[in-house]
């Protein structure tokens, strides 16, 4: 069996006390936020105010995973980088039951793992693109 076709390569990070992780196929580069200027990229947010069960949190070492798609760069700014290129086999992974998908419709949520004893959240990384229309903010660079 072909084992790029069993297994994907995802980022690992934290917001708060939630593990979650990304594909890293669109992830073009990652840098810390005093790394990146507003020239850089077409649009920037902040994860967390993207999930759907977060509260204001306040980032204590931002990392900005710069997305390319459709010819742009697209900064997401997320916290505490655990692991970079990590190895999950797609069999483990869990899709959202429907009744938890249909109570967050717009969330970039879409399955979870199992991986060291803790569950990751999975968000797809195009939804949070495509959910991304607020101009390019100061705040954040």
């Amino acid at each position: 069996m072909n084992d790029n076709i069993e297994v994907i390569r995802i980022i690992i990070f934290r917001i708060g006390d939630i593990r979650i992780g990304m594909d890293m196929e669109f992830i073009s580069e990652i840098r810390r936020t005093d790394q990146i200027g507003r020239q850089e990229l077409d649009d920037i947010f902040r994860l967390d105010e993207k999930l759907p069960f977060s509260t204001s949190y306040d980032y204590e070492s931002p990392i900005v995973l710069c997305l390319a798609y459709q010819n742009k760069t697209i900064g997401m700014i997320v916290d505490h980088l655990e692991d970079v290129n990590m190895p999950i086999f797609i069999k483990d992974i869990r899709i959202l039951p429907s009744l938890i998908e249909a109570c967050m419709p717009f969330s970039p949520i879409w399955a979870a793992v199992m991986k060291d004893e803790e569950i990751i959240l999975l968000v797809d990384p195009l939804k949070l693109i495509l959910m991304q229309s607020d101009p390019i903010s100061e705040k954040y660079l």
